[in-house]
C-alpha cells in the first residue's frame, strides 16, 4: 500500500514526462495492500508480469515490517523475485521504506534488511526510509505521515517519488512539480 497510497508511480513518471526525459518513465504496478514477497512469489502474478519481459528496472517493496519481523524469509523470496528479473535482463530495484511513526529506531533495521539483499543480490535500492529521516531531522513541521502514522502523506510521497527519480534517470530532482 505504500507504493500505491497517493499513486507514487504516477507521480514518479509525471516528474519523469515534466523534466521532458528522453526515454521518459512508464511503469505497471502489482501492489496488492499488505503483500510480502513471499505472497508475491507464490502467487504467481508478479513472476508472470516479469516474464513478459519489455522492463528496464523491476522495483519490489517488502510488507512494511517484514524487514524487521522477518528478515530472512524476506531475504529467501527476494532471492526468487531476483532470479526471475535478470532472466529478463532487467534489474531488481528496492523501495528501502520507513519506520512507522511510532518506532523511527526501526529505520536502521528497515535499511539493513534491504541494503543487505540489495548489495548480495547486487541490486539496486531507492533508500526513501533514509530520505525521510532526514527530512523530518531538517524540517519536523512537514508532516510525512497519514494519520495512522504508517502510509505516507502527499509530501511523504512525494519525497519517495524525488528519491526513485535520481536513483533510476539518475538525475537532481530539485525543481520538478509535486
Amino acid at each position: 500500500s505504500y507504493t500505491y497510497v497517493n499513486m507514487l508511480p504516477e507521480m514518479l513518471r509525471q516528474m519523469s514526462s515534466a523534466a521532458k526525459e528522453r526515454r521518459p518513465i512508464e511503469y505497471r504496478m502489482i501492489a496488492p495492500g499488505g503483500c510480502s514477497f513471499e505472497k508475491h512469489w507464490k502467487d504467481g502474478v508478479v513472476a508472470k508480469a516479469i516474464g513478459e519481459g519489455g522492463w528496464d528496472y523491476v522495483v519490489f517493496q517488502e510488507q512494511s515490517l517484514g524487514p524487521v519481523s522477518d528478515p530472512a524469509n524476506m531475504h529467501r523470496y527476494a532471492r526468487l523475485l531476483n532470479e526471475e528479473v535478470r532472466k529478463v535482463g532487467a534489474k531488481t530495484v528496492f523501495y528501502v521504506t520507513w519506520a512507522r511513526k511510532t518506532a523511527p529506531g526501526q529505520q536502521e533495521q528497515i535499511t539493513g534488511a534491504y541494503s543487505a539483499i540489495a548489495k548480495e543480490l547486487g541490486a539496486l535500492s531507492c533508500p526513501v526510509g533514509p530520505a525521510w529521516a532526514e527530512v523530518m531531522k531538517k524540517r519536523p513541521d512537514l508532516e510525512l505521515y497519514q494519520a495512522d502514522g504508517s502510509h505516507p502523506s502527499p509530501a511523504g510521497t512525494y519525497i519517495g517519488a524525488c528519491v526513485f527519480y535520481s536513483v533510476l534517470q539518475p538525475k537532481n530532482p530539485v525543481g520538478l512539480p509535486a
